[in-house]
């Protein structure tokens, strides 16, 4: 992780705060926040006395962490943005308490991170010179009538479903996001509440629910679905998986990679995964579904729900971001040569797979004589706030 962080700007300004004797706090409990108080102890800077956060982080051990409250804000000169992505509403909220002095570390620098360079273009020429075809800031298309046309003529079984909108609306109504979980709902407001709500309601449908399921959601982070799973539905077996948690088994939370599962082989029912299979670097996708066949029953279901799809196999990805977006990584992303790696700094994403059906049915030909494979399109999708169009459904044989 030192390579990648520069901090002469931090340093200098922490510096500053410490010869005049003055006090600082963090704003936010995510992952920046966590390396750059590994980049303070490491370079023994002045300390934040504590951190502010809307949200509850129970992982930022030593760090006092209080709720957003003008007490706390009055114990301290400045308040340090510990974030680069909403530095306007961390501002806004701010300034609903009142004046406070306002460091914005990401804006110190021509609003380049201080606390992580990004990737320099030595670095980025080094990583992208071992692909053939790559381009800068290039549209994906999307046509969706082609890609349909493309699945219905390709060997993997295609089929159009209707989202049913009665039965969300029911769901939402008993699920209650803003009551029942008013952090995730804080992160996913709006929009994205509907986009999220939604990739778990469909999950729902394809899987089949039953109280007597071991399921494991996929990339799990911070999701309310396995609370969902457990509170809604009475599911008593519910693992949470990522690879941000803690190693190994600690209650219900799994900390490993999702290719290799510290689980027992055909341990589990259902395998959830929402907005994270275009995120498996390199041959990871085919290998954790190989890993999915080890773990699942016979009979066992899994449903990847968003399937990105393109015209064109494309991954999406941000030089900018490579080092800082996972807290927990300091590698550089793997991509797959079949693609064409589209270089897209507005995406804010390391990695994203968008496929193409050829490819799509190329890389799943291996698993038809061990997994019943189907693919879903939503056809009422373009008219439901958030709907995705496409859902990869397997079963174990």
């Amino acid at each position: 992780m030192s390579n990648s962080i520069t901090g002469n700007l931090i340093a200098e300004t922490l510096n500053s705060l410490k010869n005049k004797g003055e006090s600082y706090c963090i704003y936010g409990a995510g992952k920046l926040t966590r390396k750059l108080l590994s980049f303070i102890d490491e370079k023994q800077l002045l300390r934040p006395l504590f951190i502010i956060d809307d949200s509850n982080c129970g992982s930022l051990r030593s760090i006092d962490i209080l709720p957003m409250q003008i007490k706390g804000l009055s114990m301290v000169d400045h308040v340090l943005l510990g974030s680069d992505y909403h530095q306007k509403s961390m501002t806004e909220k701010l300034e609903s308490f009142g004046s406070y002095s306002i460091i914005d570390l990401f804006n110190l620098s021509s609003r380049q991170s201080v606390l992580f360079e990004g990737t320099n273009s030595e670095t980025l020429q080094s990583v992208l010179s071992e692909y053939s075809n790559v381009t800068r800031e290039q549209r994906r298309h999307t046509d969706l009538t082609l890609i349909k046309e493309a699945f219905q003529s390709c060997c993997l079984q295609f089929d159009s479903l209707e989202i049913d909108e009665e039965r969300y609306k029911h769901y939402m109504k008993e699920s209650n996001y803003e009551y029942n979980y008013p952090v995730y709902s804080k992160e996913f407001r709006g929009h994205l509440l509907s986009v999220k709500s939604l990739q778990h309601f469909l999950s729902l449908e394809l899987l089949g629910v039953s109280a007597e399921h071991s399921w494991i959601d996929i990339a799990s982070s911070n999701s309310c679905f396995p609370d969902i799973l457990q509170k809604q539905f009475g599911v008593k077996t519910c693992w949470r998986q990522d690879w941000s948690y803690n190693k190994g088994i600690v209650g219900e939370r799994i900390g490993s990679d999702a290719v290799t599962l510290p689980l027992s082989g055909q341990s589990i029912d259902r395998i959830s995964l929402h907005c994270s299979w275009e995120h498996f670097e390199a041959d990871k996708d085919i290998e954790f579904l190989h890993e999915v066949h080890r773990v699942l029953r016979p009979g066992g279901k899994i449903c990847i729900v968003p399937l990105y799809m393109a015209n064109d196999y494309v991954i999406e990805t941000s030089p900018e971001i490579w080092l800082n977006k996972y807290w927990n990584v300091d590698d550089l992303p793997i991509f797959d040569g079949q693609a064409r790696i589209n270089i897209n700094n507005t995406a804010k994403q390391r990695h994203s797979k968008f496929y193409s059906v050829d490819i799509l049915e190329q890389k799943l030909a291996p698993l038809r004589g061990i997994f019943n494979i189907a693919i879903y399109h939503f056809n009422n999708a373009s008219k439901i706030d958030g709907a995705p169009h496409f859902s990869l459904f397997l079963e174990r044989i």
